[in-house]
């Protein structure tokens, strides 16, 4: 950051700067020496650092009071440089220092002083440094919310990327509006649980013109991880609406379809307009035959099936389906001919139900060729042969 925009700063407060960043400039080319210094050498010069900043905090609070506009805003200055020790150190690996005596969260210090600043400035004579310093804060964030990314800690990612959007709400920064990060900090904020907080994001990235149709998607399963599958589906609908032609979309909501509402005809509309969307994708079929299978259409199911069969020829699970069909409608006839009444239906019944059982073992055959491992294939065969013998 270049510092020398600071308007007429007094040559007290010039001095104590340049006097930082003549601390940093010494920290920088020891960090960044050819040969890697031992980690005492770290240690014996975070404790010099950390004196001279503490020095340097208390001379500020002495020479001007707190309701000084360039207090603040060198305090402000003085705490980025501060977490720029702290980062640094971090990312040297170095774990044994603490920093709680330099301060134990630098950029909230920056910020509050901003605010400080902000209030104090009442002409707006120094609002130019002001913002430059707000926008060094949010990349300070962004660095910070990376840094916890990259280490799993995804509350405080969270946290640190929300504190951009808090920042650019300044009335200095005119409500500045990042889509993209938005979006982020929806996605940050699911993997760390915070459902409500995603679902506020993905709202806000929407709102704020992102334009990825899978954003709808994400919105759909956080309102499904925070319990609303009511919204849910009418963020998949928004989607829909805004993207007609989106083949994730379809998918998704015929998967909801699928799982909350197969009962309705909007699913079998909305595979339909999924499969003429994408007339190449089996899976869409294998979908069809499944919505079927749950209503109980056993025709339509099989005939589904076979599609997907005719589509590819190695399809598991329309064989799997359809074994398992065939050995169910078997057991319904074997279950039917215990309580039949006498026994010329039974024999009916036995006989149509032994024919189910060959068709299931077939299917069942053929599903064990292509997934010679699969669990429970064996088993089912043994059950099959077991009752036709």
């Amino acid at each position: 950051m270049d510092y020398t925009n600071f308007q007429s700063p007094s040559p007290g407060l010039l001095k104590i700067f340049l006097l930082t960043c003549l601390i940093l400039s010494s920290f920088h080319s020891l960090s960044h020496s050819q040969e890697k210094p031992a980690d005492t050498d770290f240690i014996s010069r975070h404790a010099e650092l950390q004196k001279e900043s503490i020095d340097i905090l208390m001379e500020m609070r002495f020479e001007k009071t707190k309701t000084d506009v360039d207090y603040w805003i060198r305090r402000a200055a003085i705490f980025h440089l501060v977490f720029d020790f702290q980062v640094d150190f971090i990312e040297s690996g170095i774990q044994e220092i603490e920093f709680d005596t330099l301060s134990s969260d630098p950029l909230k210090d920056v910020y509050e002083s901003l605010g400080n600043a902000m209030v104090l400035d009442a002409n707006a004579l120094r609002s130019g440094d002001i913002t430059i310093l707000y926008n060094q804060l949010k990349n300070d964030y962004e660095r910070l919310a990376l840094l916890r990314y990259d280490a799993g800690d995804y509350p405080n990612s969270f946290t640190a990327f929300s504190m951009i959007d808090s920042i650019n709400q300044s009335p200095l920064l005119k409500g500045a509006v990042n889509d993209t990060l938005l979006f982020n900090t929806a996605l940050v904020a699911s993997k760390a649980g915070f459902y409500d907080k995603s679902i506020e994001y993905y709202e806000k990235a929407l709102d704020a013109g992102y334009s990825d149709p899978n954003t709808y998607i994400y919105l759909y399963r956080a309102y499904l991880n925070a319990g609303d599958i009511r919204k849910g589906s009418q963020a998949l609908r928004n989607g829909s609406k805004q993207f007609p032609d989106e083949k994730s979309i379809l998918v998704e909501m015929l998967n909801y379809y699928l799982q909350y509402d197969s009962s309705g005809d909007s699913a079998i509309q909305c595979l339909a307009l999924a499969q003429e969307k994408d007339p190449g994708n089996v899976a869409l079929y294998f979908a069809e035959g499944t919505l079927y299978e749950m209503r109980g259409v056993t025709e339509h199911a099989l005939e589904s099936y076979r599609k997907c069969i005719d589509m590819d020829p190695g399809y598991f699970d329309a064989y799997y389906n359809m074994a398992v069909m065939f050995f169910n409608q078997a057991v319904d006839l074997y279950t039917q001919a215990d309580s039949a009444g006498d026994d010329s239906t039974y024999e009916v019944l036995i006989a149509e139900a032994r024919e189910f059982l060959k068709k299931s073992l077939s299917y069942s055959e053929k599903a064990k060729e292509i997934r010679p491992d699969e669990p429970g294939m064996n088993e089912i065969i043994r059950k099959i042969e077991y009752k036709l013998n």
